[in-house]
């Protein structure tokens, strides 16, 4: 049997193994929360830029160093 989560909002379950489950959001506190749940601030505190330095960055820094 496929493991399932609840949504905490509304109490909606999915199974963790669908493909569907890739859209909710876990909280901080690992609580499941389905798309139709999810709040503005929700994806603000989520959305978190990724840093990284590769040699691409660097070779499209020398085809255009003022886009930075």
């Amino acid at each position: 049997m496929p493991e399932t989560t609840r949504c905490v909002r509304c109490g909606r379950t999915t199974s963790t193994t669908a493909s569907s489950f890739a859209t909710w959001r876990i909280d901080e506190d690992g609580r499941a929360i389905c798309p139709h749940c999810v709040t503005p601030n929700d994806k603000v505190a989520d959305d978190t830029p990724i840093l990284t330095d590769s040699p691409d960055d660097r070779l499209l820094r020398d085809l255009d160093p003022d886009n930075d």
